[in-house]
């Protein structure tokens, strides 16, 4: 078998091989690493009402005239009672407090699936560990929780002898909310340290093509710690543009107004709980404590963050948030990709014309390559009987017909590989693509024409029921298999026919790893077939003239 007839095998099965890895053998769950304290490793008992359990902090410390050193978080904010249940909304979310914690926060045009009247995306679904709790440490829930008249917001109070401590929730737009905590009137020595405390459900084997975990941004560098590899306890301090529990197209974030302010961040992990064995982690984050003096106010802000994780959105919050977009390693392809994605898609309005248009345009501008691959081939195709005839004399001597047959290739000025080069420029693409396709919430639930509903998703026009089975039907791949085989009879080649039999089974082996792939994808690969047979009808046509 010749060089471009082993990396041609090579390459594909490399496709083959990566996502086929992925689908059979997910990542284990690790072991707590070396890291945690003996406190840390104690199991902890699954409430709702607190993260750790501690000594409480009294509400009045002793009168100092400078702030105490920073410590660790140890208390959590215990459960609301019967405060009573107020919502506020956005222009792209509401959100339910039950007294100081956030039992629903809804995206106003997200929906859970496609069924006609399905309910709004919660991003409380799945956290109700608690989802969000804003309070003080040291302190019970509030004693009152108001609306503001006029305004969506809301005021929660801790009284703390003739004054008090308060937190102020405002909703803002691009899913945000403003939380401000200060204080009023309160006596000499209050300890003053507001704290933000969210939980996260992730599944412990969760796809590694799909990041869910905390992400964290500080001294302009991005930390991200899969839910996977959650250890029993994380600490951090210092200051911090954002920190994250980030999902595949949603996010939930806290973000000081001040980012040069002094946090301290807590990580708890209690892996493999419940009915459903998903990992819980809970966050706390903490404001640097204070004292108050008599006549001196506390004054801290948090920015809210919960909703889709749109790019444009992202950018205009700021602070690099759009890094949490993770297109892994083709980044560098995946994001002018997706701009070009949305450019033809406000000329078109259906992303997936944007991305027949992107896949034509990329091939256009690989065509002069594609041109040389396909004249490279045609050369290789035509030396067929010259190189027979050097296998057949040289046959007893390997490295003599290496040598013959390198010599024959400078004589004819070809090149062996050259067939290949597009398809190693097609490699990094088709992942980009993927990736775009994997995270990116623009192309969730985006339809195309007739069956295909959901870009992100495979197409599936009716369901079968075979021995027990549902089997989906699903035509892109079947077409996308139909044209791959043409292409295969298209291409010229030097294998004999046995061999020649090996590559007829590629087509086969993509429609089965493609039947499970997002639309879009399949769509992308369909359509880069057809302009490949198309380009290679040219180019032929062109050679014959």
């Amino acid at each position: 078998m010749k060089d471009e007839q082993r990396l041609l095998i090579a390459l594909g099965l490399s496709v083959l091989f990566l996502f086929a890895w992925q689908a059979m053998f997910p990542p284990p769950s690790p072991a707590p690493g070396n890291g945690q304290s003996p406190a840390s490793a104690e199991p902890a008992t699954a409430t709702t009402r607190s993260i750790a359990e501690s000594e409480p902090v009294a509400q009045v410390a002793a009168p100092s005239t400078t702030p105490p050193a920073v410590a660790p978080v140890t208390t959590a904010l215990p459960a609301s009672g019967t405060l009573p249940v107020l919502t506020i909304a956005g222009d792209r979310f509401e959100a339910e407090f039950h007294g100081d914690t956030v039992a629903h926060w809804r995206l106003l045009g997200y929906r859970v699936d496609l069924e006609p009247g399905a309910p709004l995306v919660d991003l409380c679904e799945r956290e109700p560990d608690p989802c969000l709790r804003i309070g003080f440490a040291g302190l019970g829930p509030p004693a009152t929780a108001e609306a503001i008249d006029g305004q969506p917001a809301l005021r929660l109070v801790w009284p703390v002898g003739s004054g008090e401590l308060f937190a102020r929730v405002h909703a803002q737009s691009l899913s945000r909310a403003k939380v401000t905590f200060g204080s009023r009137g309160v006596p000499d020595g209050t300890r003053f340290e507001p704290v933000v405390e969210m939980a996260h459900h992730y599944a412990p084997d969760f796809s590694r093509y799909v990041f869910t975990g905390l992400r964290l941004r500080r001294g302009g560098e991005i930390e991200s710690i899969r839910g996977n590899d959650l250890e029993a306890e994380h600490r951090w301090e210092g200051s911090f543009d954002w920190v994250m529990w980030d999902d595949k197209y949603f996010a939930r974030a806290i973000l000081p107004d001040d980012a040069s302010a002094e946090l301290q961040i807590r990580v708890r992990n209690l892996p493999d709980s419940g009915d459903d064995k998903r990992g819980r982690a809970w966050l706390t984050i903490s404001a640097a404590p204070q004292v108050l003096r008599a006549g001196h106010e506390g004054l801290f802000e948090f920015t809210v963050f919960g909703g889709a994780k749109e790019l444009d959105q992202l950018r205009r919050i700021g602070r690099e948030m759009r890094s949490s977009v993770d297109f892994g390693w083709t980044a560098f392809i995946a994001r002018p990709m997706l701009a070009l994605m949305h450019l033809f898609h406000r000329v078109t309005g259906n992303y997936g014309w944007a991305i027949i248009l992107l896949t034509i345009l990329i091939k256009m501008a690989l065509y002069p390559l594609t041109a040389k691959s396909y004249r490279s081939m045609r050369a290789m195709s035509k030396l067929k009987p010259k190189m027979e005839e050097i296998q057949k004399k040289y046959k007893e001597d390997p490295q003599r017909l290496q040598q013959e047959m390198m010599n024959l290739y400078r004589t004819e000025k070809v090149n062996p590989l050259g067939g290949c080069l597009p398809m190693l420029l097609q490699i990094p693409i088709f992942f980009a693509l993927y990736n775009v396709l994997l995270v990116s919430i623009e192309l969730r639930h985006a339809p195309f024409l007739l069956w295909v509903h959901d870009l992100a998703a495979p197409d599936t026009l009716a369901t079968l029921a075979l021995f027990g089975h549902a089997i989906p039907v699903r035509i892109l791949p079947l077409i996308m298999g139909v044209t791959m085989f043409l292409q295969q009879k298209m291409t010229p080649t030097t294998v004999d026919p046995a061999q020649q039999k090996i590559f007829m089974l590629m087509p086969v082996m993509f429609t089965v790893l493609f039947y499970g792939f997002p639309s879009g994808l399949v769509l992308y690969w369909l359509t880069n077939n057809v302009m490949t047979i198309a380009q290679q009808w040219l180019i032929a046509r062109q050679a014959a003239d």
